[in-house]
């Protein structure tokens, strides 16, 4: 008798795995000759509802991301194309997530999660492993 894969998956009770893509890669690490930046995916910023600015604060095994209007002293803003041009912020996202970015490349790095306080404040936390 012979099977098609769905049967035979059927018959061996197997489930396939489906990873979630939306949120992985939230982070989008570039190394340039001369800078390392950083911008958030499309899903990851409207997700944020498409902040002008964003607080990262970090934790020992995460980052957490809080959308601002910029005007806090500890806002980061978004420049050309929605980057983020800060070499040494981004050298530390890179530190975390252990990812190696080699020069002339790009990286998608980091999984997350948003939350929503009860305030209606909403922030997202970013997970490396």
């Amino acid at each position: 008798m012979k099977q098609n894969l769905n049967e035979f998956l059927a018959s061996v009770n197997a489930h396939a795995y489906t990873p979630d893509k939306s949120l992985a890669g939230c982070f989008i690490i570039t190394n340039t000759v001369n800078s390392r930046r950083f911008r958030l995916s499309k899903t990851f910023r409207d997700a944020l509802n498409s902040p002008i600015a964003i607080e990262l604060y970090f934790t020992e095994d995460s980052v957490l991301v809080i959308p601002t209007d910029g005007t806090s002293k500890c806002s980061i803003t978004f420049r050309s194309g929605g980057y983020v041009y800060d070499s040494c912020l981004t050298e530390k996202l890179i530190e975390m997530s252990g990812v190696e970015v080699p020069e002339g490349k790009s990286r998608k790095i980091g999984i997350f999660t948003t939350n929503q306080l009860e305030d209606g404040s909403i922030y997202a936390e970013v997970k490396f492993n």
